[in-house]
C-alpha cells in the first residue's frame, strides 16, 4: 500500500510520541509499504508564534494535505493528533478518497475529560484557559468519528472510544507502546539501592504535586533515602519545590535524551513513582519496568492496565498519603519490591515492534480491502 503519514508532533525518536510515530513507520515500510511522513515542521502556520498553536496546526495540517494530494493518491492517510480534526473534514469528501485512519498518541477529548475532573480546567499547565484556547471538543471529535478507523495506545483509551461510540467495534484497534530495544536487554537486578524516582515534565498533568508531597514525607521518614527526579527540566529547580531539610537527597538530571543513559537512569532505582492525573500510555512505565524497577502508579494509561499488586501498586485516588504508603511498603517490604519489579520486568517483554507492527499491518490491509465510511452510520451526539 501506499501511505501517508500527518503527525501532529516532530518525527523525532527521542520524544515519547516521536519514538512512536517513527516506530510504526518503519515497521510498515518493513512490510513492504511505500510510507511518506510528514511532521509539523512541514505544515505549521506561522510557527514563529508561540500561543494558538492547535489552530495553526489544524489549518496548516489540512492546507498541507490538500496541496499534496493534489494529482497523488494514496491507499491510506493516516494522521495523528486531535488537530487533524479539519484534514479529516476536508480529505472525506474527495471523490476518490483515501482510507483514512487516525492513529491516536492519546485521545484529546478523554484527557480533556480528565483533567477537568482533577483541576477545572484542561490545560496541562491546570491554569484558566487563555482567550485563544477555546474548547472544541466538538470539532476534535471529528477527527475521530469522520474517519474509517482508530489505532489507540492503551486499554483505557479504547475502552473511551467505545463508550464514546467514536467507531465500531471492528474499525478499533488498541495497541500497546513497545519498550525500545536497548531496554529489552537489561538483565534483572534484584539489588538496589534505597532510591525513588521520577521521570517527565514538570507540570500540574503529571502529578507533580502528589510526586513533591510524596518524596518529600518519604524523605524525612527514611535518612537513607534518595530522590532522582529527570526530565523536568533546566528551569527546574530544587529549593524552589522541596524543604530545605531534604533538598540535598534530591538529585535533578534536567533531560536525557540519549535512550542508554535513560537506561542507566532507571536502573539506579528501587521503586519509579507516577502519578499522573491522566497519560495517554505512559512509556516511562514500561521503560522503567523494563529495568527492574517496582512502579507505583495512579491508573491511568498503560498502568491502568497492569495487575494491581502484582505487576504495580496501582494507587485507586490522588491522594498524597496513600502514594506514601504504597511507595514505603515497597521501600520497607525487600521481597515485595522484588516480586513486583520482577512480575513487572516479566510484564513488558513481550511488548516488541515485530508484534504490534504486524498487527497495524494486518488491520490496515482489512481496512484497504472493506474501506467502508462507517462515519456515515457512527453517531455523532
Amino acid at each position: 500500500m501506499k501511505i501517508l503519514v500527518l503527525s501532529n508532533c516532530p518525527v523525532v525518536e527521542s520524544q515519547g510520541s516521536g519514538y512512536v510515530v517513527t516506530g510504526y513507520v518503519r515497521e510498515l515500510r518493513e512490510s513492504g509499504h511505500d510510507v511518506t511522513c510528514f511532521g509539523p515542521e512541514s505544515f505549521e502556520c506561522l510557527a514563529w508564534l508561540k500561543s494558538a498553536r492547535a489552530w495553526r496546526l489544524a489549518i496548516g495540517m489540512a492546507a498541507f494535505a490538500s496541496r499534496h494530494l493534489r494529482g497523488r493518491q494514496y491507499d491510506l492517510v493516516e494522521l495523528y493528533g486531535g488537530e487533524s480534526w479539519l484534514t479529516v473534514l476536508t480529505l472525506r469528501v474527495l471523490r476518490t478518497r483515501s482510507v483514512l485512519v487516525h492513529h491516536s498518541n492519546g485521545l484529546e477529548t478523554r484527557i480533556s475529560q480528565e483533567l477537568v475532573a482533577n483541576f477545572g480546567t484542561d490545560t496541562h499547565s491546570g491554569l484558566p484557559r487563555r482567550w485563544y484556547q477555546p474548547r472544541a471538543h466538538m470539532l476534535i471529535r471529528q477527527a475521530f468519528t469522520r474517519v474509517d478507523a482508530v489505532v489507540v495506545v492503551s486499554e483505557i483509551e479504547f475502552d473511551f472510544a467505545k463508550s464514546m461510540r467514536y467507531q465500531p467495534d471492528d474499525r478499533l484497534l488498541s495497541l500497546e507502546t513497545p519498550v525500545p530495544a536497548v531496554f529489552r536487554d537489561v538483565v534483572f537486578e534484584p539489588k538496589r539501592a534505597m532510591t525513588v524516582g521520577y521521570c517527565g515534565g514538570w507540570f500540574a498533568r503529571k502529578g507533580v504535586d502528589l510526586v513533591a508531597q510524596t518524596c518529600t514525607a518519604l524523605l524525612r521518614r527514611h535518612p537513607e533515602l534518595q530522590v532522582r527526579l529527570a526530565g523536568v527540566g533546566e528551569a527546574f529547580r530544587v529549593e524552589a519545590v522541596f524543604p530545605a531539610d531534604v533538598a540535598d537527597r534530591v538529585h535533578v538530571t534536567p533531560f536525557i535524551a540519549d535512550k542508554l543513559e535513560l537506561r542507566d537512569w532507571y536502573r539506579q532505582l528501587a521503586v519509579l513513582l507516577m502519578p499522573s492525573y491522566s497519560e495517554s500510555f505512559g512509556l516511562v512505565v514500561s521503560e522503567a519496568m523494563a529495568c527492574g524497577c517496582a512502579v507505583v502508579a495512579s491508573k491511568t494509561g498503560f498502568a491502568a492496565s497492569l495487575v494491581a499488586d502484582e505487576e504495580a501498586l496501582i494507587v485507586a485516588d490522588y491522594a498524597a498519603d496513600s502514594y506514601v504508603q504504597a511507595v514505603d511498603r515497597l521501600l520497607i517490604d525487600e521481597a515485595l519490591r522484588v516480586r513486583i519489579a520482577q512480575t513487572g520486568y516479566q510484564r513488558v517483554q513481550r511488548m516488541r515492534w515485530a508484534e504490534v507492527g504486524a498487527q497495524l499491518e494486518a488491520f490496515y490491509r482489512s481496512l484497504k480491502a472493506c474501506p467502508k465510511p462507517h462515519w456515515l452510520t457512527v453517531s455523532s451526539s
